[in-house]
């Protein structure tokens, strides 16, 4: 069984849903204790909401560290709901342009944001874009929630 596929009562399966989803990615800012707030909204074609994520992380003490880390908990978050049409959107214009890539890299970030990439190739499709902070201040409500 590859990472792409899961079990289900002894079974694989890939699940499947029509619409188009966006993830847009929020963190806050990383905290005096090493920990930050992730917020990812999910929605369909329509803008309709179809899934919330607010979740603390620890062990964080980079802000570029903080925004890979949430960029990869949006693609887990896809992966676990099932999505396969996917397109994420996040304010970090370091991070973006990083997953739209295809050089490496020798930073400190780079191998988050190559599982990232890795998660990436479990959907049908998946885009990495560019928004303005004022576009994703949803996810990053749910970023300050956590």
């Amino acid at each position: 069984m590859s990472m792409c596929e899961r079990r289900v009562d002894g079974g694989t399966f890939r699940s499947a849903t029509a619409a188009d989803v966006d993830f847009p990615i929020g963190d806050r800012r990383v905290r005096k204790e090493g920990s930050m707030g992730c917020g990812v909204i999910v929605r369909d074609s329509a803008g309709s909401i179809l899934a919330a994520l607010s979740k603390n992380i620890y062990g964080i003490m980079d802000p570029e560290y903080a925004k890979a880390i949430a960029a990869g908990e949006a693609a887990m978050f896809g992966y676990d709901c099932g999505f396969n049409f996917v397109q994420m959107k996040g304010d970090a214009i370091l991070i973006i342009n990083a997953l739209n890539s295809s050089k490496e890299n020798l930073s400190a970030i780079w191998g988050i944001i190559d599982g990232v990439k890795r998660i990436a190739h479990c959907f049908d499709s998946c885009t990495f874009q560019h928004i303005k902070r004022s576009g994703n201040e949803a996810a990053h409500g749910l970023a300050k929630f956590a």
